[in-house]
């Protein structure tokens, strides 16, 4: 997020940023990075597609999706135990 390169580069203080770009100063504290959101909410599906194409090498998307759901009652929007 720029809003938060700005201010750790100390160009700007948070007040001023959140003036700027016009957002809550609870928003700017509480968003998270999108990479990290990602991460968090996809992370106990990583070590599951990993064990997956290790079995099964040449195994592609669709193939992939089944076996999710086949074996560990998952798919992409259901990740969640």
């Amino acid at each position: 997020m720029y809003a938060r390169k700005v201010v750790k580069e100390g160009l700007v203080g948070v007040n001023r940023v959140c003036r700027l770009f016009r957002i809550a100063k609870d928003t700017y504290y509480h968003a998270q990075d999108p990479k990290s959101s990602l991460e968090q909410r996809y992370k106990s599906l990583k070590p599951k597609i990993a064990k997956i194409i290790e079995d099964n090498p040449s195994y592609g998307y669709p193939r992939i999706k089944k076996a999710l759901k086949e074996q560990y009652g998952t798919i992409w929007r259901d990740s969640q135990p």
